[in-house]
């Protein structure tokens, strides 16, 4: 139905939004604040880690052909949507969104926008120029290749500082804000450095990671020479450029990116909890937010390893899905018998579990296990991440431990 490797896709999709196929209204908001709740919102995406996983409007197409890259521009153009949607109050216009996100990239000081520009003289229509630049934002065709296909794909983590700054400048409705993305995307790799450094050991992807961040980050030569330097030497908080410090959303990307890297091939050490603790007392935010993020970026790497299936040979990743289980697994069973009587309560739901042990749920019925388990975890503290929009992440977790604690009365029939 669209297709975002052929010409014309963009238009195509507002074709798709004025017959009514895609529907351009804001998820509801579960959070109290504005900015978490975007940021939850963009985590489920998966954009800030640079990988595909869902898409915020159009939720039944089908991307299974689609290349990553191809993915990663399509959900751009959703998250510029989306972002257009909340600083609009849900109201959306196709001509102010069009002209908004031109007028934008038009000005943007990406090294290779201006590039860009100079090629667009000829073209007729502004979707079609849209289109090209998407295409330059979420290219990884030319990007070093590595086996560990998610950390390739992570080179487009840095479309994410597009969707930052456009929120800037719906927000400011000035173009200075725009000039800001080599200073957030330097900022950016700084944390890179610091968790590479965090425990005084460059694992090997560590330094994948920092190599193809920095290919990606679309930063001068000159730039980019001196963070090789500060890799190589070492960083420290105060290589931060603090005035560029104040964006919400930028500081949660520092530290989804942080959190990813040192939990890139094992579990957290000693030296690496304290710097991730140091860093968010760094840049003022609260530690609840910290485990928030941890969460998320545990969950992200989870739920990959049935999306990247070069992984489930790698040792490393093991450690990260059975450290991420047993976390869960602990929270779960402090709260067991409380959670068994409220499930006992609903057949459908203790079937569904029992079956997602032998075999995996299709939509409708993972849609049915989150709808109830939601409402009966609302009463666990603990377990609030479930009620947020990035909660569903989690989902694959709680099915694969649930069963195996049950009481026996409810696998009666459970065959091994």
């Amino acid at each position: 139905m669209i297709n975002p490797g052929s010409k014309g896709w963009v238009t195509k999709y507002f074709h798709l939004v004025e017959k009514g196929v895609i529907v351009l209204e804001l998820p509801e908001q579960t959070r109290p604040k504005k900015m978490q709740f975007i940021h939850s919102v963009f985590a489920e995406t998966g954009i800030v880690y640079g990988y595909p996983l869902s898409f915020i409007f159009y939720k039944n197409v089908d991307s299974t052909h689609w290349t990553m890259d191809e993915k990663m521009r399509f959900l751009l153009l959703e998250c510029h949507i989306f972002t257009f949607l909340m600083e609009n109050k849900n109201v959306f216009s196709k001509e102010k969104f069009i002209e908004s996100l031109y007028d934008f990239y038009s000005v943007h000081n990406g090294h290779s926008i201006p590039k860009l520009f100079q090629k667009f003289i000829k073209e007729h229509t502004k979707e079609r120029r849209l289109e090209k630049i998407l295409v330059k934002r979420t290219d990884i065709s030319q990007r070093p290749l590595h086996k560990k296909v998610w950390i390739s794909a992570m080179s487009n983590a840095f479309s994410f500082l597009d969707v930052i700054l456009f929120d800037e400048y719906l927000f400011q409705r000035e173009r200075k804000a725009i000039s800001n993305y080599a200073s957030y995307a330097k900022n950016t790799m700084i944390s890179v450095i610091l968790s590479a450094n965090s425990d005084g050991i460059i694992q090997k992807s560590e330094a994948s990671l920092f190599t193809i961040f920095l290919r990606s980050s679309d930063l001068p030569n000159k730039m980019k020479k001196e963070l090789k330097d500060l890799f190589i030497n070492g960083a420290k908080f105060h290589d931060f450029d603090l005035q560029y410090l104040d964006n919400w959303l930028l500081k949660r990307f520092i530290l989804d990116v942080s959190i990813l890297v040192v939990i890139s091939n094992h579990e957290l050490e000693v030296e690496e909890t304290q710097y991730l603790l140091n860093l968010v007392e760094f840049l003022s935010i609260p530690q609840s937010e910290l485990e928030e993020s941890l969460s998320y970026a545990e969950s992200f790497l989870f739920i990959t390893e049935h999306e990247v299936q070069n992984f489930l040979n790698s040792s490393s990743y093991s450690k990260i899905v059975h450290s991420l289980s047993k976390k869960w697994s602990k929270i779960l069973h402090r709260n067991k018998s409380k959670i068994v009587q409220e499930i006992s309560e609903s057949k459908e739901l203790v079937h569904l579990l029992l079956k997602s042990k032998k075999e995996k749920l299709n939509e409708e019925e993972k849609k049915i296990v989150k709808n109830q388990l939601n409402d009966i975890l609302k009463s666990f503290p603990a377990l609030v991440i479930f009620m947020i929009p990035g909660g569903s992440l989690l989902l694959p977790v709680l099915l694969k431990i649930l069963p195996d604690f049950l009481p026996s009365s409810f696998r009666e029939n459970d065959v091994d």
